[in-house]
C-alpha cells in the first residue's frame, strides 16, 4: 500500500490529445528518426510533486496548481532518499518558448533549439528538476535543465540509487 510523502515525484500519463502528441514527439530525436522507425517507448508525459496527503503540485499553463491526486492513472512515483531542506518550489508561469524550442529541435534535428527558454518560467520537468536540485542537493549531469523532457528525467530517476520507486500503476 502506498503512503504518500511530501516531495514524492510523480510521472504520469494524462490521456489528453496533447499528451499523446508530446509522447509521440518524445519517442525519437527528430521527425526524421521517427519516419525511419527509430522510436523509443515513452511511458509518461507529465511530472508533478506530492504536496500533502492526496494533493499534488503541478506546473500548468497559468502557473502552479494544487490538485487532488488520482491513483487510478497510469503512473510511477519515485521518492528521494534524502531531502535536505524544508519543502520549497518556485512558483512561475509556463515556459511555452521552451516547448516550442523542443518542437523545432524535433522537426529540424538541430539540438540548439532546445536552448530556447524564458527566464523565470518553467514547465513540469523543470519544476521537478529545480525541486530536486534545491531540496535534495541533486547534481544532474547537465548544465541546462531546460534541455530535458519527461523521458530524460524518468530514465535518470530509474537508474539513480538516490531515488526509489514507491508506487506504480499501469
Amino acid at each position: 500500500m502506498y503512503c504518500q510523502q511530501q516531495g514524492d515525484i510523480i510521472f504520469q500519463e494524462e490521456g489528453h490529445w496533447r499528451d499523446k502528441i508530446s509522447r509521440y514527439i518524445m519517442s525519437s530525436k527528430s521527425i526524421w528518426h521517427c519516419l525511419l522507425g527509430f522510436k523509443n517507448d515513452v511511458l509518461y508525459y507529465h511530472t508533478s510533486i506530492v504536496y500533502a496527503q492526496d494533493l499534488i503540485i503541478e506546473q500548468k499553463r497559468w502557473g502552479m496548481q494544487i490538485k487532488n491526486w488520482k491513483p487510478n492513472k497510469n503512473q510511477i512515483i519515485f521518492r528521494p532518499k534524502t531531502v535536505n531542506k524544508i519543502f520549497h518550489i518556485n512558483n512561475s508561469k509556463y515556459d511555452f518558448l521552451n516547448c516550442f524550442g523542443h518542437l523545432l529541435a524535433w522537426i529540424t534535428g538541430i539540438k540548439y533549439f532546445k536552448n530556447l527558454h524564458s527566464k523565470h518560467r518553467q514547465h513540469c520537468v523543470l519544476m521537478v528538476m529545480n525541486y530536486c536540485h534545491e531540496n535534495c542537493n541533486e547534481k544532474f549531469p547537465i548544465k541546462n535543465f531546460w534541455t530535458w523532457h519527461t523521458q530524460d528525467l524518468y530514465k535518470y530517476f530509474l537508474n539513480n540509487p538516490n531515488y526509489e520507486i514507491v508506487y506504480k500503476n499501469e
